[in-house]
């Protein structure tokens, strides 16, 4: 048996191929107060947060939508059952880039750049954590087309 996480995974963006997924924040991000009346300016080149020494263990489960009704069956409400459901696309030998991030206020995540998709697809996304606790679902759909990026240059 496992837990259910109350917090959801959370979409970036998709194209037609690819996808973005963050995990639930699993530590708080660095905040430092401010002491006022402060009037000195902070130096220009302020140094990166760091990166958590130990991420919590995660494991990214990507189904397409058409296929999850019949896959929810099989998952056994259990860690090993979940992972063993057949159909899994982030262990199915698509490209997958995972790295940690600190992507808002809320604290660090695990993203996960997805590829290997079909456009115009329904997806359903759950993420394990630690083995023993699982995110409510996912939903998203890839694009038909790739994300056009613009540019603007004033001279």
């Amino acid at each position: 048996m496992f837990r259910r996480n109350s917090v959801a995974p959370l979409f970036g963006d998709s194209t037609a191929t690819q996808a973005i997924i963050f995990s639930p924040p699993f530590q708080d991000a660095p905040y430092n107060p401010p002491s006022f009346p402060n009037y000195t300016l902070p130096s220009a080149n302020l140094s990166d947060a760091s990166p958590p020494p130990t991420p919590p263990s995660q494991s990214l489960l990507v189904y397409q939508t058409s296929n999850i009704s019949s896959l929810v069956s099989q998952m056994n409400q259990s860690f090993c059952g979940m992972l063993g459901v057949p159909g899994n696309l982030a262990t199915s030998g698509r490209p997958l880039i995972k790295t940690v991030v600190l992507r808002d206020a809320a604290g660090w995540r695990t993203q996960w750049i997805l590829e290997g998709l079909l456009p115009s697809t329904n997806y359903t996304v759950f993420i394990v954590e630690n083995e023993d606790a699982v995110t409510p679902p996912l939903y998203f759909t890839t694009k038909s087309c790739a994300l056009l990026f613009i540019f603007s240059c004033v001279p």
